[in-house]
């Protein structure tokens, strides 16, 4: 199982579930965070940015730079903290709870090495409530951290938050990490950090606080690529992958495959590869698209041999996000699954400003009766109208998201625009487009409890059939 003899060998998800610190050190051939304090706080960060190692998120920016400047805030403007995000909470995502279950001694390893670079005392990782096992196997692993010494210079705690959308968006997630309801603040978390407005209400998310406590916000993912760096160095880190995306990234493959399968995948490989070898095809041929969660615009069958990087994916017009890959078979309408994205976002907006409650739900609506018999073609033509103008007077990039995923897959897709109204009602269908509850033995399933939820984040007994105004 050691991979420090070959490159090709896994280093972030082993074969095997990794349950203690003697186990983890073999795998790894050396206890990386014993080995990071022989090396400075700015030797660490130099390694990884030497390294070229990019945050495993939306932004994916090299960790060099916003490393550097929160290590560079002054001492005044407060205490400084790491927030690592184990959510999943794009859809689409079983990333986190994998590593989570079968690997969760490496991310916190990664966040006490994290932690000594960036001169942080204390750190927090966020789980979902809903992942009740993988939440207990982190906490028996941190117990073994302790007991290992990793936590002499750092305190590591467990937060347990309810599941929403907006966990995605540092500013959200903060706010969860609080006790509070996910909402985004105005400012972000180097400036409106952890702890710097206590008992914070609702109308006070706008307003810049007086000491900013500056917290950087990670992915799990992103933590878990550290002991391998400092056991290996930069130099091997960067054998792998491509000279922009070095290293290798865990992808979620679901939807109309085979083999629904989380995969550590070297960055640089055809994603119409990663897909036939890792999930064993499409179910009824060849995929007709596939979607990287709520992030990007649709990948139709002919862009699918596009390099699986950051910079491959940007080359054909879409976005890498957190790897979640849904894909659909030939025999879906790709309307339908316009509908779901456009609903799923719709229901988890914030309504902190009018662009997603009020423009997403009229978007919505439109997928909704055009996905009925009662659909129109100047239903159709209102629809298009309509996306031109949604993403206006934004808070965050959610309805951005929301305008840049539905008007691609209608203009990739208008013959299935012109068949959606010959579809059963949305109420009658199960969900094509969601998060995760389940991945086991080959079988993903998307959580239906959605299609129960309101905009106001109510779940009512019967489906909701949702509309502008409710």
């Amino acid at each position: 199982m050691a991979y420090g003899a070959g490159v090709a060998d896994s280093y972030l998800l082993p074969s095997q579930p990794i349950r203690t610190f003697t186990d983890l050190c073999a795998w790894r051939g050396c206890d990386s965070v014993e080995r990071s304090k022989g090396i400075a706080p700015s030797g660490l960060r130099d390694l990884f940015d030497s390294a070229g190692l990019r945050s495993r998120d939306q932004v994916a920016q090299r960790l060099g730079n916003s490393w550097s400047a929160f290590a560079a805030s002054p001492e005044e403007t407060g205490t400084r903290y790491l927030l690592v995000d184990a959510t999943d909470s794009e859809p689409g995502s079983f990333v986190d709870r994998t590593l989570l279950a079968r690997n969760p001694l490496a991310i916190l390893e990664g966040t006490a090495i994290a932690a000594r670079s960036l001169g942080v005392a204390e750190s927090f990782i966020v789980v979902d409530r809903e992942a009740t096992s993988e939440y207990e196997l982190i906490t028996d692993a941190l117990a073994a951290a302790e007991m290992a010494g990793w936590c002499e210079d750092v305190s590591i705690k467990c937060i347990r938050v309810d599941q929403s959308y907006l966990l995605r968006d540092p500013r959200a997630l903060l706010e969860a990490a609080e006790g509070r309801e996910a909402l985004p603040r105005l400012y972000p978390a180097l400036l409106d950090g952890l702890f710097s407005v206590p008992d914070r209400q609702p109308h006070e998310l706008n307003s810049l606080p007086l000491v900013a406590n500056p917290t950087l916000v990670e992915t799990a993912e992103t933590m878990a690529n550290l002991g391998a760096i400092v056991a290996n160095g930069a130099s091997w880190f960067r054998s792998r992958g491509t000279p922009i995306s070095p290293g290798s990234i865990l992808c979620t493959i679901s939807g109309d495959v085979t083999v629904a399968t989380v995969a550590e995948v070297e960055l640089g490989e055809k994603l119409s590869t990663v897909i036939e070898r890792h999930s064993h095809g499409t179910i009824g041929g060849q995929p007709k698209a596939v979607l990287s969660g709520a992030s990007s615009q649709v990948l139709t069958r002919s862009r699918l041999n596009a390099p699986l990087s950051w910079e491959g994916l940007a080359a054909v017009g879409a976005n890498l996000g957190r790897a979640a890959f849904l894909v659909f078979g030939e025999s879906t309408n790709m309307v339908t699954v316009a509908r779901d994205v456009a609903a799923f976002l719709y229901v988890e907006s914030c309504a902190l400003c009018p662009a997603c409650k009020f423009g997403g739900g009229e978007v919505t609506a439109y997928l909704s009766k055009l996905t009925s018999p009662d659909g129109t073609r100047e239903d159709a033509e209102r629809l298009l109208t309509r996306l031109t103008s949604v993403a206006d007077n934004r808070r965050c990039d959610l309805a951005a998201q929301l305008q840049e995923v539905i008007t691609s897959i209608l203009r990739a897709f208008p013959g299935d625009l012109a068949s959606a109204p010959a579809i059963s009602p949305p109420t009658e269908w199960p969900l094509l487009f969601g998060r995760l509850a389940t991945l086991d033995n080959g079988l993903a399933s998307i959580d239906q409890k959605q299609r129960y939820k309101s905009p106001d984040g109510s779940y009512h007994s019967e489906p909701v059939q949702l509309t502008r105004w409710r």
